[in-house]
């Protein structure tokens, strides 16, 4: 039972990623709403969001070789939280691309 504890984890943070991009992709007319901005704002905010974590996807794992996958999965973890507080207190779009699409 216990070799399946690492897929596990690896499964968890693959959809919390896809939700949160739906989360995202479902509150647009809100998020243009409250920062008084445009759509294509928005839907330039979430392909960024998406570029970047493609970007890592492919990265980590290399990273994940050289320091240690658990150690590259915790530092991961600790910047997706950062980027998540950011993006839930963003005042303005830009801030919320920069919590939310680059952390």
């Amino acid at each position: 039972m216990r070799k399946w504890w690492p897929l596990v984890a690896l499964a968890t943070a693959q959809f919390v990623m896809v939700l949160d991009q739906s989360v995202m992709n479902v509150s647009i007319s809100t998020l243009v709403a409250d920062f008084d901005t445009t759509v294509t704002t928005i839907q330039a905010v979430i392909t960024l969001y998406c570029l970047t974590m493609a970007m890592f996807m492919l990265t980590g794992g290399k990273i994940g070789d050289i320091i240690g996958r658990r150690r590259a999965f915790t530092i991961g973890l600790v910047i997706y939280g950062c980027g998540s507080l950011i993006t839930a207190l963003a005042p303005t779009v830009a801030v919320l691309a920069l919590g939310w699409s680059i952390l």
